[in-house]
């Protein structure tokens, strides 16, 4: 069953019983990734989620998935795609503190934007949750999220 990409944190079965104060990233979360199409592919959106003992899921639609725009077909697994290693983790939290992601406006767009994908970042740095829409204005960590999947999952479904 499709989830839209406004509830999916709230309703995935790999989270902890735990919350966190803000429901937006559950407890032990370091930063949550959402990439959904926002053209006619579809079939693009993917999310994932890296916790900070290095447990990571993700979710990508299917080829051939015909949904709604904004939609997954499915829940983020209830074991993780991967573990990865800590230097990993830490290189992910660098590129979030580089980036000064606490102090960043939550939406960032670009008017010129004719198809493409709207990006949604949420991390916990410090205790704080924070989260950031980029509809088509991407600043250099998030291209490095966004080949995150591909790095690491490239052969996981």
């Amino acid at each position: 069953m499709p989830q839209s990409s406004s509830d999916w944190q709230s309703t995935g079965p790999h989270q902890p019983d735990e919350r966190s104060e803000d429901d937006r990233l559950p407890v032990g979360a370091l930063v949550s990734y959402q990439q959904i199409s926002l053209g006619m592919q579809i079939p693009g959106n993917y999310r994932w989620i890296l916790y900070e003992d290095g447990r990571w899921f993700l979710a990508r639609n299917s080829a051939s998935y015909s949904g709604q725009k904004g939609d997954f077909e499915s829940d983020l697994p209830t074991t993780p795609t991967r573990t990865l290693a800590p230097s990993v983790v830490r290189e992910v939290e660098d590129q979030l503190r580089a980036a000064d992601f606490l102090n960043l406006e939550e939406h960032h767009f670009d008017p010129t934007m004719q198809d493409g994908a709207r990006v949604i970042v949420t991390a916990r740095l410090d205790g704080r949750v924070h989260e950031v829409t980029f509809d088509g204005a991407y600043l250099p960590f998030v291209d490095y999220l966004r080949r995150f999947a591909g790095r690491h999952g490239a052969d996981a479904r």
